[in-house]
C-alpha cells in the first residue's frame, strides 16, 4: 500500500511539473554586440509550489558562430498572476550557465495566451549578455505556399489542393457550397518570382457558373462561405472565428492566429485578366481579436485592430511578377481597443464580387507568393528620462548625452509614425563611457544600434539642455486618460512645444 501511495504521489508531482515547450525568436547582445536573428525552442515548467523553471538548451553567446555555452537553467522563479497572464521575475538570481557555471541574472517573463516573452540579463567578469525571446506569432501561417493539403468538397468525393493555412471554395461552408465547390479555383504552381527562393506559388483562377455568372477565384486564411445566390451579398464571404473547432484537410483550424502589429503587408503577384474583365485583383487583410469577423462585413464590427487593402492597383502585369506593399490602417480602429490575436487575409482575382470573366476558356489568373507582414525599425523620435533628444534621426546612430545618472532600458522610449512595438536591449561600456541601445522590432528579426557618448554630471537636472529638444508634458491612452511611461497599448505622448506623437507599446 505504501508503494502504491508513493507511485500515485510521484505521478501527481510529475503532472504538476509538466514542461511546456515554446519555439521563440531570439535576440542576443554580447557586450553590446547584437547577434543575427535566430530561433530556439525552450521549456517552461510550472512547479507544484507555483514557481517556474526555464531551460534554454544548447545556448551560444553571440550566435552559433559565437561562444558555446551549453544549457542555461533558471530554477524556482517567482510568479504572480492568474490563468490569463502570468508574470515571472527575479533579480540577481543565480543561474546555471553551462560551461560558465553559475552567473547572477535578472529575469522578466510573461506567459499569456499560450505565448512566452522573456528578457534575461546575465553579468559576470568581462561578460554582459542580454537575451530577448518571444514565441508570439507575427507572420501568416503558410505565407510561402510551399506546403499543401487536400480539400474535399461537400459531396465527399471532389478534391483539390489548398495551401496549408489557406482555403478556397473546395472547403467552403454555407447553403450554396455544393454549387461552388464543384470546380477547383486554386492550383499548385512552380512559376515563382526569380527574386525569391520559392519553389511553389499559388495559382488562383475564376470560373463560370451556369455559363453566365463569374465566380471570382479567392483564397483566404479563414473559411469561405457561400450562403446566397447574389455574388455581392455579404452572406458570400470569408470569415474567421478562433473559437470554432472545425479542421481543414491538414488538421488546422480555419483561422490564422497572428498577434503582431505589422506596419504593412507585402506579396509577389502576377495577374492576367480573362476575357471581358478589365478590373484589378484585390487583397484585404484584417487584424482582429479573433472573435467572429467576415469580409465583406455584414455589420459594424468592434473587434478590428487594423486593415490593409488594395482593390485598385493590382492590375495586369503583362506576364511579369510584381511586388506590392500595402500599409495597415490602425488609427481608424483605435477606439475599438481590440487586441491582435488573428488575421483574415482574402485575395481575389477580381476586386468586384462576380465582376470577373465569365468565359470558361479565358479565365482571370492570379499568381501569388511570399505574403509577408513587415515590422520595420524606423523610429521618428527618442525620449530619455521623459525628455526628447534634440535632432534625433533614425539614420543618425551616435549622440553625445550628459545626464545625472545612467539611463536604463525603461528610461528610454522611441516613438514611431506607425503602430509598431519594439524591444530595447542596452549595454554600458564603463571604460569607454558609451551606452549602446539596441532597438529591435517586435519579432526580433531586425534592429538598429544607437550609441551614446555618456557624461555623468550630478549637477545636471535630468539631461543637459543642449541635448534637449522638448520635455514630455503627459502621456494618454486612446480614451484620453493619463497613463505612465510603462503603459501598454496605444500611447499619445504630448510635448512642451504642443506636438503629440502616437505610439504602441
Amino acid at each position: 500500500m505504501k508503494k502504491l501511495f508513493t507511485l500515485v504521489l510521484a505521478c501527481v508531482m510529475s503532472l504538476a511539473a509538466m514542461a511546456e515547450e515554446y519555439t521563440c525568436g531570439l535576440a542576443v547582445v554580447l557586450n553590446g554586440q547584437p547577434s543575427p536573428y535566430d530561433q530556439i525552442t525552450i521549456s517552461c515548467t510550472k512547479n507544484a509550489n507555483g514557481k517556474y523553471d526555464i531551460l534554454l538548451p544548447n545556448f551560444y553567446f553571440g550566435g552559433e558562430d559565437g561562444i558555446p555555452v551549453g544549457n542555461i537553467e533558471i530554477n524556482d522563479i517567482d510568479a504572480t498572476g492568474d490563468d490569463e497572464i502570468t508574470e515571472i521575475s527575479a533579480k540577481n538570481k543565480d543561474v546555471k550557465v553551462g560551461l560558465f557555471g553559475t552567473m547572477p541574472a535578472d529575469i522578466e517573463a510573461t506567459l499569456k495566451d499560450n505565448d512566452l516573452q522573456l528578457q534575461l540579463h546575465l553579468v559576470a567578469e568581462d561578460i554582459d549578455v542580454n537575451v530577448a525571446l518571444t514565441s508570439t506569432s507575427t507572420q501568416i501561417y503558410g505565407c510561402d505556399f510551399e506546403d499543401w493539403h487536400t480539400a474535399t468538397a461537400s459531396n465527399g468525393t471532389t478534391t483539390s489542393d489548398e495551401p496549408n493555412g489557406w482555403h478556397s471554395f473546395m472547403s467552403c461552408t454555407g447553403a450554396f457550397a455544393s454549387i461552388v465547390d464543384k470546380t477547383p479555383h486554386i492550383f499548385i504552381s512552380d512559376d515563382v518570382p526569380a527574386e525569391t527562393e520559392s519553389t511553389k506559388s499559388v495559382k488562383i483562377v475564376s470560373s463560370s457558373v451556369f455559363g453566365s455568372i463569374s465566380a471570382n477565384g479567392t483564397i483566404t486564411t479563414g473559411r469561405m462561405k457561400a450562403d446566397a445566390m447574389s455574388a455581392a451579398d455579404p452572406n458570400n464571404c470569408a470569415f474567421l472565428d478562433i473559437t470554432k473547432t472545425d479542421e481543414d484537410g491538414n488538421g488546422d483550424l480555419f483561422a490564422n492566429n497572428m498577434k503582431g502589429t505589422p506596419a504593412s503587408i507585402s506579396m509577389w503577384y502576377k495577374f492576367k485578366n480573362g476575357k471581358g474583365n478589365t478590373k484589378p485583383a484585390s487583397l484585404r487583410a484584417v487584424i482582429t481579436d479573433g472573435t467572429y469577423y467576415q469580409d465583406p462585413a455584414d455589420a459594424e464590427y468592434k473587434n478590428v485592430v487594423a486593415v490593409a487593402e488594395d482593390n485598385t492597383n493590382l492590375t495586369a502585369t503583362d506576364g511579369e511578377w510584381k511586388y506590392v506593399t500595402i500599409p495597415f490602417d490602425y488609427l481608424s480602429y483605435v477606439e475599438n481597443e481590440a487586441e491582435a490575436k488573428a488575421i483574415l487575409v482574402t485575395i481575389s482575382t477580381c476586386a468586384e464580387p462576380g465582376g470577373g470573366s465569365i468565359d470558361a476558356t479565358d479565365v482571370d489568373e492570379l499568381y501569388v507568393d511570399e505574403v509577408t507582414l513587415n515590422y520595420p525599425v524606423e523610429p521618428i523620435g527618442l525620449t530619455i528620462f521623459n525628455t526628447e533628444i534634440k535632432d534625433f534621426s533614425a539614420d543618425k546612430y551616435e549622440y553625445d548625452l550628459t545626464v545625472n545618472k545612467l539611463p536604463m532600458a525603461d528610461d528610454i522610449d522611441f516613438s514611431f509614425d506607425d503602430f509598431c512595438t519594439n524591444e530595447i536591449l542596452t549595454y554600458y561600456d564603463a571604460q569607454a563611457k558609451k551606452l549602446f541601445v539596441n532597438l529591435y522590432n517586435e519579432e526580433l528579426t531586425e534592429f538598429r544600434t544607437y550609441t551614446f557618448n555618456v557624461t555623468i554630471d550630478t549637477a545636471v537636472k535630468g539631461i543637459a539642455s543642449d541635448s534637449v529638444n522638448n520635455t514630455v508634458t503627459g502621456r494618454y491612452n486612446a480614451n484620453g486618460q493619463k497613463v505612465g511611461s510603462n503603459a501598454k497599448g496605444l500611447v499619445i505622448t504630448r510635448y512642451s512645444d504642443g506636438t503629440a506623437v502616437k505610439s504602441v507599446k
